[in-house]
């Protein structure tokens, strides 16, 4: 009886072990494909707290040992994290979220890392004698917003999908390849955005009342927040594109001077805005591309608020096509780039073949990835050039003005009568 007691005391503090510490959620993990977007939670039980501020930086990927470039957003609200990964291709990986910092219940400061086997393949059927495969992808995978945001459906399968969001709203169809937008309401704080389709799709939708702070995890203590928290642009070579960002000032307090800075030249931005109290402003900067490729950049907002410094990062993806590639011709392909047989190309590198955007929303050469080689801009030396002609041009008129003009009246009035004696003697010798 005792050792029947002793292994149920171990059973229940091993519960306890596994359950008192931070552990994570997938949805639909069962049933994860390519071209769709992974939504995950992070919880932590009752009575304990996270500590510090998970980053994007903390979620990887990995196929075997190598860790793969993913596209993924982290946001923090009421103790909780939720994030999303855009997947990119069929395979077994590992998620790994490094570095969680929490507080357990004798508020002991305590770190953990997660990881979790995922397998992603298609799920085919066979109709009428044609093989079908139902992809959603579903941009972006959370909604933060203070009004009504817009999410990005893409049909990245082979069969028209139908979407039914809620029971108020008609159904949504759509096509093979086909892009939709929707725009959700907000009818409370904290709420899950319901997409049913092939199957079923959660999406945290957080919406914050710029006159209420209660609910809204501040990143790092940041006072101002912006949204979306990142840039997605797709358009053609010596085409220019408005993109625009929303910036929250939580605090009670005017924020001044926020500085803007970016490192790509073909983004074209404000350097500094300033926001009052419990409000919020709406800039708008230009996307002017002169090469062809994919970049990638942060536009980083700084600023000092109670003689401490804070900062904000928002990516851009930047997918530059040829010169005049219409919008029609940039349809997100079917296939992964591995399957196309090309080169997904690196932030700065140019394509030297086709182009195309893959279902995973990668850059995908058909050809050969090259270095974007900045021109080299010569004008400073024809500047120069000018600047030495005109300095010798002077210094030639001035010595020629000097050596005509007199230096003094005396020697005026003796040129004069030198000039004079000539004429006469001239004169004279015609004569």
């Amino acid at each position: 009886m005792k050792k029947e007691i002793f292994i149920l005391m171990i059973i229940l503090f091993s519960i306890n072990i596994i359950y008192a510490e931070p552990f994570l959620e997938i949805q639909s993990i069962e049933t994860l494909q390519p071209g769709e977007t992974l939504f995950g939670k992070i919880s932590i039980p009752d009575g304990e707290l996270f500590s510090g501020n998970l980053q994007k930086e903390n979620i990887k990927l990995y196929e075997e040992r190598k860790q793969i470039a993913i596209e993924r957003e982290i946001i923090s609200y009421n103790n909780e994290y939720f994030f999303y990964i855009y997947l990119n291709k069929e395979g077994n990986f590992t998620i790994k979220i490094q570095d969680i910092l929490y507080k357990n219940s004798e508020n002991i400061l305590q770190s953990k890392a997660i990881e979790q086997e995922i397998q992603i393949k298609k799920t085919l059927e066979i109709v009428e004698n044609s093989t079908i495969y139902k992809t959603l992808s579903i941009k972006p995978g959370f909604i933060y917003t203070t009004g009504n945001p817009e999410l990005i459906l893409t049909n990245n399968g082979n069969i028209e999908l139908n979407l039914s969001i809620s029971d108020d709203e008609p159904e949504i169809n759509i096509q093979p390849q086909q892009t939709k937008k929707i725009y959700p309401i907000a009818k409370e704080a904290f709420s899950f955005l319901n997409i049913s389709t092939y199957k079923e799709f959660s999406i945290p939708f957080i919406f914050i009342s710029l006159n209420s702070t209660n609910n809204f995890v501040q990143e790092e203590k940041n006072s101002i927040r912006v949204v979306p928290t990142y840039i997605h642009a797709n358009l053609a070579n010596f085409d220019n594109q408005n993109q625009t960002l929303e910036i929250f000032n939580f605090a009670e307090n005017n924020i001044s001077n926020i500085l803007i800075s970016k490192n790509l030249d073909i983004i074209k931005i404000k350097e500094e805005i300033s926001i009052n109290a419990k409000s919020s402003e709406k800039i708008s900067f230009e996307i002017s591309p002169d090469k062809e490729g994919y970049f990638e950049d942060k536009i980083l907002f700084q600023y000092t608020e109670e003689n401490n410094s804070f900062s904000v990062e928002i990516p851009v993806y930047i997918y530059v096509f040829p010169e005049n590639t219409t919008q029609e011709q940039m349809t997100i392909s079917g296939e992964s780039c591995e399957e196309l047989g090309g080169n997904s190309c690196n932030s700065g590198e140019s394509c030297d073949g086709q182009s195309t955007i893959t279902k995973a929303g990668e850059y995908c050469c058909i050809g050969t990835c090259k270095k974007v080689e900045s021109e080299k801009n010569y004008s400073w030396l024809i500047g120069v050039g000018i600047l030495i002609i005109l300095v010798v041009a002077g210094f030639f008129i001035f010595k020629k003005y000097k050596k005509i003009k007199p230096s003094s009246p005396e020697q005026a009035l003796k040129q004069s009568s030198e000039k004079f004696d000539k004429r006469i003697k001239g004169g004279l010798t015609r004569s």
